[in-house]
């Protein structure tokens, strides 16, 4: 019997050891057989995580820059011309960055109205800025084709003055000259005078850039009027566009009408000689036979516009002519000077004198100057 009990005592044993050692199938089908598939989708899963995150940075991007775009688009487009020359900038101020420059006639793409006197233009696909006072709706006639206008001549008195005008002032008449048609009909060079003269000549061209003096001419008038309206004083012009024709001596009489304290009359030079350079001034002499008592205040003033405005551009300072010859002055009872900014003909000069840089500086010398005769 004893023997029979320690037989079930070893058998239970033995079956304690095989059910109760390792783990069972199922934990190590559990830990073991792990599905490479799993692993493989978590990892992808990761991926797309990933992708999506990044697809969602570049659709924002482009979202952004279409919405730029789109701003752009959906600024009215106009096509201009550059009245002449002119630069391109990167951003609206002459602080912008050159980025290039425009010749006359250039057709430029603008986006929208002009800013503050500025106009966006596409230029090379991109945005830039040109002042707006440089652009047109149509292009910058030649001479040839100006001579084809048929425009009535008229005197001093069909002339007007500024709604502002007040003759309590200082009052400085500017005189941006010639004009887009030029009048070959003659007058006498002075009051009485038998000596007959054109009544308004063509003027020259730039041997470098093509533009007529009469545009060149206007452009720089049109700012001196600006300046010195900042400055204080009642300022009068003779034209404020092409499309005119009045003689040199109505121009002269337009002054004398109004009494003005400086007629300032500006004009470009031109010689056959292309190495000549440098700026004068006119007046008469001292012994004009119709304004000789004038001499003195008009060599005053073209001594001070002269002074300053080489003073201002650094230009080659010539001389101030004195002359009898001029229509434009011997008519005038008012001081007068004839400013000759410098010589179409040099290539050089011609390119110096239609950029805005320059411009700016040849106003502010000739402003300066006219401070400078009345004492201010």
């Amino acid at each position: 019997m004893k023997k029979y009990v320690r037989v079930l005592a070893v058998l239970l044993v033995f079956m304690l050891v095989l059910t109760g050692c390792g783990p069972t199938n199922s934990q190590k089908n559990t830990e073991d057989n792990k599905n490479p598939q799993s692993e493989m989708q978590s990892e992808q899963n990761k991926e797309t995580e990933g992708t999506e995150n990044t697809t969602k940075d570049t659709q924002e991007q482009e979202t952004e820059e279409d919405t730029q775009d789109s701003q752009v688009d959906n600024e009215t487009e106009i096509k201009l011309y550059a009245k002449t020359k002119v630069n391109v900038r990167s951003l609206p101020s002459t602080n912008g960055e050159k980025l290039g420059a425009l010749s006359m006639n250039q057709e430029v793409i603008a986006l929208g109205e002009a800013v503050d006197g500025w106009q966006k233009i596409r230029y090379e696909g991109d945005i830039a800025y040109v002042s707006a006072q440089y652009l047109s709706k149509t292009k910058v006639q030649s001479q040839s084709s100006q001579t084809q206008m048929q425009v009535d001549e008229i005197t001093a008195e069909d002339l007007t003055l500024p709604a502002d005008f007040d003759p309590d002032g200082i009052v400085v008449v500017i005189d941006a000259g010639h004009q887009g048609k030029m009048n070959s009909g003659k007058e006498p060079d002075g009051p009485g005078s038998t000596t007959m003269k054109t009544k308004v000549s063509a003027g020259t061209t730039g041997c470098a850039t093509g533009v007529n003096e009469y545009v060149l001419n206007l452009e720089v008038s049109l700012k001196l009027r600006d300046e010195l309206k900042a400055r204080g004083y009642q300022v009068v012009m003779i034209r404020e566009d092409h499309n005119i024709n009045i003689s040199n001596s109505e121009r002269a009489k337009f002054a004398n009408k109004l009494g003005a304290d400086a007629f300032i009359r500006i004009h470009a030079n031109s010689t056959t000689s292309s190495s000549v350079k440098g700026v004068e001034t006119i007046c008469q002499t001292a012994n004009n036979p119709y304004n000789a008592s004038l001499y003195q205040a008009s060599r005053k003033l073209s001594d001070c516009v002269l002074d300053e405005f080489v003073k201002s551009t650094g230009a080659k300072k010539r001389h101030v002519w004195e002359t009898d010859t001029m229509s434009g002055i011997n008519w005038c009872q008012v001081p007068v000077t004839i400013l000759e900014m410098g010589f179409m003909s040099n290539p050089e000069e011609d390119q110096l004198l239609n950029t805005e840089e320059y411009q700016d500086k040849m106003v502010e010398g000739i402003a300066n100057g006219i401070d400078k005769y009345f004492g201010r």
